[in-house]
């Protein structure tokens, strides 16, 4: 999981063991976590994190793009995926903040992958990053 924006951490839970595939843990719902302070009143929280991945401390500054952990299945996860949702406050639990995302790709059920921009995902949705190629740059 790469860090959407730059920010503090604000939290980080790390002990969390991954569940097999197609069971999951209800007394730690959100697993493995990291909550990030972009600013005040905003944050975002990544959970199901794999456990013995996270590269970050509470208290660090991170930046957009900087690997902060792997796609894990710990917590309320039958399967591998990533829980990403924007908050208002620093609380693992906290009520999500619907927050439009600036560019994405949906994935809908006929394997489409239609670019999206300056909209809210619905929930349950599956979404990835748009993959830039620049001409001439092997990017």
């Amino acid at each position: 999981m790469l860090c959407p924006a730059h920010a503090v951490v604000e939290e980080v839970i790390l002990y969390v063991e991954d569940n097999p595939v197609g069971a999951y843990n209800t007394r730690q719902n959100w697993g493995n976590t990291i909550v990030l302070k972009h600013a005040e009143g905003l944050y975002t929280k990544l959970s199901h994190l794999r456990k013995g991945s996270i590269k970050v401390v509470k208290g660090e500054y991170v930046k957009k793009g900087m690997l902060l952990a792997a796609c894990g299945n710990s917590g309320r996860s039958p399967e591998p995926h990533l829980h990403f949702q924007v908050q208002t406050t620093p609380y693992i639990g906290s009520r999500t903040l619907a927050y439009p995302f600036a560019s994405y790709i949906l994935h809908d059920t006929t394997d489409k992958h239609l670019p999206e921009t300056f909209t809210t995902p619905r929930e349950e949705a599956v979404v990835s990053n748009i993959q830039l190629s620049l001409p001439g740059t092997g990017f």
